[in-house]
């Protein structure tokens, strides 16, 4: 059964909360000096959406979506894709290539700071030397396999990816604001760029 998506839903605004959580454990000696280890690899993203309006007419049905797929994921039990707009797409981004040049992990660059991609939407191009890649497939956590060893070269790939989230909490609090119209204030996610949340 496929992962669900996350409704596209017109009365989310632009006020987008988008916080990166690690977790390092501390040691204080009695020194004061510190000793740290980093338990996570990639952060988890809490992500906060505002849904301040939400039609309940029979013709728009925005208010029932965004509570149908709440009841379906039963609340912070089942988890889904969430595409962010703002960081769901890649253009000509740079591959690593495995040592035997038969594998590469989709990922995503920000800065200096990259991160696997395992929950792909849509694979646009992959190129090798900026012509299309030879012979490839894709595994559902984004592990591209070549049926022969790649030549030298730079890989790239452009495409789009999901963020794999569940809601933070087990309940939501919809307000209703007139005859037909609803806001959510706070729609709390915690989501990754991995298969597991």
């Amino acid at each position: 059964m496929p992962t669900p998506v996350f409704p596209d839903l017109p009365g989310i605004d632009w006020q987008t909360s988008f916080r990166p959580r690690f977790k390092t454990q501390i040691k204080t000696a009695a020194s004061g000096q510190e000793f740290r280890a980093a338990v996570m690899a990639n952060p988890l993203y809490n992500i906060t959406l505002h849904a301040e309006f939400l039609s309940a007419t029979s013709a728009d049905r925005h208010w029932q979506t965004l509570l149908g797929f709440f009841n379906g994921r039963q609340g912070a039990f089942e988890a889904f894709n969430f595409w962010f707009d703002q960081d769901g797409a890649v253009i000509d981004q740079p591959l690593i290539v495995s040592a035997d040049r038969r594998t590469a992990q989709l990922q995503r660059t920000l800065g200096v700071a990259s991160e696997p991609v395992q929950n792909v939407k849509q694979i646009d191009a992959l190129k090798l030397n900026g012509s299309a890649a030879p012979a490839w497939g894709v595994s559902e956590t984004g592990l591209i396999a070549f049926n022969a060893p790649l030549p030298a070269g730079n890989l790239t790939w452009s495409g789009s990816y999901f963020y794999r989230c569940r809601f933070a909490n087990d309940d939501a609090e919809l307000d209703r604001l007139g005859a037909n119209w609803w806001q959510c204030k706070k729609i709390e996610l915690i989501g990754t760029l991995g298969r597991r949340i």
